[in-house]
């Protein structure tokens, strides 16, 4: 085979990218150079096949191409236009005359095109969709949920390039708890950087944001046993599903992920099944009293094995907050401090401290007594239980 023969055969893959991927090809049969796309001859060179490379790649190649401009142009106020969609990426150009429509299509100048810009939240759907599509439990989807609704609202329509640092930095410094503004932080610098690993914006600049210094205030954590009883006394005014909530809280000292898991069917005997997550101890089994396992199951509809209660999390967590703050309790209380305060009143009802830790799941004595146990002076098993009836279960010898 000649020069010219084996250039054929080294760059008829090429014509393969003029065809949007169909079965194009090129063959020698006997003396004539045969272009074939899907199946059916598109062009037939005669061309001696000793003759020069050059002469072939215009008289073939070329005149392919051309062929294949023509049937993808059409002229339309005043312009030949060519529009060609391969791979989802879509080539176009325009010209007054055909001749440098070809010149474009065939000779496009060199350089680096432009990423197109996406808005922040288009690109954190497309970031989710293709690097944090795994199977999560409910709670960790929900938290991606809200996380991706405030950055959503802070950044509505803006484009991911135009964000500056300083942006980023005062949206932060505005978030108030200081977990989920970890937790935001963590996943903006997680999309941003793989927005610059991918090369969709050219600077990461979540680098430099920080977490802003705030002086640490201990807060009262647990509700005194005069909030307690100003508590209880307004819930009688709410529907039932909140009220359960609220004392299954106080009662059984649940996480409040582990609250609204929580299904009757958990329920054998007088023993619930409380499954956590959180730590090694915080799946874990807790008695309850006759008299609360009946104060739940009165007026209850659903099945055994659905929720038992309606809403999210964050719904009875901003529905307490709004009760806290009509009782003008303080603005440190939430719906955590229920949890602490069960730890509280466990110890007010003479549960050994090994057991408190057990039914609140945690994974260390001293988390048990040191930050969930703030007492108070005067107030003993008496005063809990007549303040709670029997719901706690306090025999534990």
């Amino acid at each position: 085979m000649g020069r010219a023969g084996k250039f054929i055969y080294e760059n008829a893959f090429k014509l393969a990218g003029y065809f949007e991927g169909q079965d194009a090809r090129a063959e020698l049969n006997r003396s004539k150079f045969i272009i074939f796309n899907g199946g059916k001859q598109l062009e037939t060179s005669t061309q001696n096949l000793n003759k020069e490379e050059e002469k072939l790649k215009v008289d073939v190649f070329e005149n392919a191409k051309i062929k294949f401009i023509k049937e993808h142009t059409r002229f339309k106020n005043g312009y030949y236009e060519y529009r060609v969609t391969k791979n989802g990426l879509t080539t176009s150009k325009s010209a007054k005359n055909f001749e440098d429509l070809v010149q474009k299509v065939l000779h496009p100048k060199r350089g680096v095109r432009k990423p197109q810009s996406l808005f922040l939240t288009d690109y954190i759907k497309s970031y989710m969709n293709l690097y944090r599509n795994g199977h999560y439990a409910a709670s960790t989807v929900e938290e991606y949920e809200n996380i991706i609704k405030q950055i959503s609202k802070a950044f509505i329509n803006r484009k991911i390039d135009g964000i500056t640092t300083a942006d980023l930095q005062n949206f932060i410094n505005k978030i108030t708890a200081t977990r989920i503004r970890e937790k935001i932080l963590s996943f903006l610098k997680k999309v941003f950087k793989k927005a610059f690993d991918t090369g969709i914006i050219k600077k990461d600049v979540s680098a430099a944001v920080e977490l802003p210094y705030i002086k640490k205030i201990k807060n009262r954590l647990s509700l005194t046993f005069k909030e307690q009883e100003t508590l209880l006394t307004a819930l009688q005014k709410y529907d039932e599903d909140f009220k359960k909530f609220v004392m299954f809280s106080l009662v059984v000292g649940t996480r409040r992920e582990e609250t609204c898991a929580f299904k009757l069917n958990d329920i054998v005997g007088n023993k619930l099944l409380v499954h956590g997550t959180k730590t090694e101890n915080a799946e874990r089994t807790v008695v309850l009293s006759h008299d609360f396992i009946e104060f739940l199951k009165s007026g209850y509809d659903k099945k055994s094995n659905e929720p038992f209660f309606n809403l999210k999390a964050d719904a009875y967590y901003h529905k307490l907050k709004r009760l806290y703050k009509r009782l003008n309790f303080p603005e440190a209380l939430n719906l955590h401090s229920l949890r602490h305060t069960c730890s509280a009143n466990l110890h007010y009802l003479g549960v050994p401290d090994k057991r408190r830790q057990q039914i609140l799941g945690h994974s260390s004595i001293v988390i048990t007594n040191n930050i969930y146990t703030e007492l108070e002076a005067d107030i003993n098993s008496k005063n809990i239980k007549n303040l709670y009836k029997s719901y706690y279960f306090s025999d534990f010898d």
